[in-house]
């Protein structure tokens, strides 16, 4: 206790004043975030901005049947992720420049959050694999470079739309959370989510693991053995090929609606095949015909800034090899459908952008028995667009974007495009040297023929028609369009020449 001296005539008088009161107690700091109830279903929402981030909460708890973290920090989020006794079902990571350097570093993109989730180690528990991380950013969703290291680091979508957001919640709350026990459902074989009926995984894998290379397992609806790698069946084409659910594409909008998925799961009658589509050996068929294959790509070119459109292909996509790879629109033809028709279908279904035909670039006859067709097209998108761009994953595409020409070159490696072909038609349509022929007659014609041929069964005929009527219709194609006529199986290397 302080000692106080008086002083008087004669004395000093020693005296203990009254005791200084304590220091008011600090007052205690607002819990950093607030855990959801130990069985809830939760979505991890991430943000530096507090109203950006509450924004985004209240669109998570807009969701029946989930719950929203709020975190600042990317440290805040790992100890939710060590603390939680469940992992969240999506991981909402909301990324923008905030030191306003003009770059986006590891932290402002969260990549210990990503890594993490993509590959846990102890003290965090394996069953966080199961989290489907989206990541909302303009800056990423606009650049091709930032999404593919996105991807690559864990994120299993990008977008910068909070509608987009919305849909895949929903999604992801009809297929990753388990309507049926671990011992009645099936386990996914890329994350181990078990307790999934036929339908959910379905849905599940081509919301989850499009962007991811296709596991090593045996399928567990029908017990094919599955392999990644070249020559061997791969699981995420063997699911969407021989396992795909009725009422997947009601609307035939191509794209799995969380309404639709919804209807599936709420009906007891859902019909999904158990196995690959039987196919007679060899010794069993009469003629080894072939059906006649027809394809067109896009060269989709917005005039109003001189973009390309390109394709975010799912990794289980031929050429891919296990990874997310850029490409251009394009299209197998139906049965009776000619190559422009395929092509401006497959562009709606894997971006969402309507597009027009303007002319041809290229026409490429196969010099084999089988003699397919591949066209490129140059086509523009319509002036009304009937939705946004693409960015919920699905088994066509995992998101779509716009690119100039030179951004493409410089930021996109040769391994990281499917093809070459937009490194070569990119500069060639936007500087001339690739001439842009228009449509006529002429190709009027082959497209009928090509509808015919599609139509026509794999017989004795259709092999006729293909040495007889196909021959002379590109005969005159090439008298037609002589510049841009080749009868070769790749244009790559007469591209380049030109």
């Amino acid at each position: 206790m302080p000692v106080a001296w008086v002083q008087s005539r004669h004395h000093n008088y020693k005296i203990n004043p009254e005791p200084a009161p304590p220091p008011p107690a600090p007052a205690p700091k607002p819990p950093r975030y607030t855990l959801a109830p130990p069985d809830a279903d939760y979505v991890l929402v991430k943000s530096p901005d507090a109203r950006r981030r509450s924004e985004i909460a209240t669109l998570a708890r807009s969701i029946e049947g989930l719950h929203a973290v709020e975190v600042e920090t990317t440290h805040d989020a790992l100890d939710v992720l060590r603390e939680a006794p469940k992992p969240p079902v999506v991981a909402l990571v909301d990324a923008y420049d905030e030191n306003d350097d003009g770059e986006l570093d590891q932290d402002e993109m969260s990549w210990p959050l990503l890594r993490t989730i993509q590959r846990p180690c102890k003290p965090y528990r394996d069953d966080i694999r199961q989290t489907f991380v989206v990541f909302v950013s303009k800056t990423v969703h606009e650049s091709p470079r930032h999404t593919l290291d996105v991807l690559s680091a864990g994120a299993r979508m990008v977008t910068s739309d909070l509608e987009d957001c919305r849909r895949a919640l929903k999604l992801a709350k009809l297929s990753s959370v388990p309507r049926k026990t671990s011992s009645d459902g099936v386990t996914c074989p890329c994350c181990g989510l078990s307790g999934l009926n036929p339908a959910q995984l379905f849905a599940h894998y081509s919301l989850m693991h499009v962007t991811e290379p296709s596991p090593n397992a045996d399928c567990p609806l029908c017990g094919v053995v599955c392999r990644a790698g070249k020559g061997f069946l791969n699981f995420a084409a063997h699911l969407e090929e021989s396992h795909e659910p009725e009422g997947t594409d009601e609307n035939d909008d191509g794209f799995l609606s969380s309404g639709e998925l919804d209807a599936m799961l709420n009906r007891d009658d859902v019909s999904v095949a158990r196995g690959p589509v039987y196919e007679p050996p060899a010794e069993e068929i009469k003629y080894e015909y072939k059906p006649h294959s027809a394809y067109a790509l896009l060269v989709v070119r917005r005039p109003s800034d001189g973009k390309y459109l390109v394709v975010l292909e799912s990794s289980h996509t031929a050429n891919c090899q296990g990874s997310c790879r850029w490409w251009i629109p394009a299209g197998k033809a139906a049965p009776g459908e000619t190559m422009a028709e395929a092509a401006v279908a497959s562009c709606m279904r894997d971006t969402n952008v309507k597009v027009i035909p303007k002319g041809i670039i290229r026409i490429l006859l196969e010099p084999s028995d089988n003699a397919s067709i591949r066209s490129v097209l140059y086509c523009e998108p319509d002036e009304v667009q009937p939705r946004k761009m693409k960015a919920v994953p699905s088994f066509h595409s995992a998101g779509a974007a716009w690119v100039t020409a030179d951004e493409f070159a410089m930021d996109i490696s040769g391994k990281e495009c499917r093809s070459g072909d937009p490194k070569v038609l990119f500069p060639g349509v936007s500087n001339g040297s690739i001439p842009i022929e228009p449509f006529g007659n002429t190709w009027n014609a082959l497209e009928a023929l090509v509808a015919k041929l599609g139509r026509t069964p794999p017989s004795k005929e259709l092999d006729e028609m293909r040495r007889g009527p196909l021959q002379e219709q590109w005969v005159a194609i090439c008298k037609r369009y002589p510049l841009i006529s080749f009868k070769e199986k790749d244009f790559m290397a007469r591209s380049s020449k030109r």
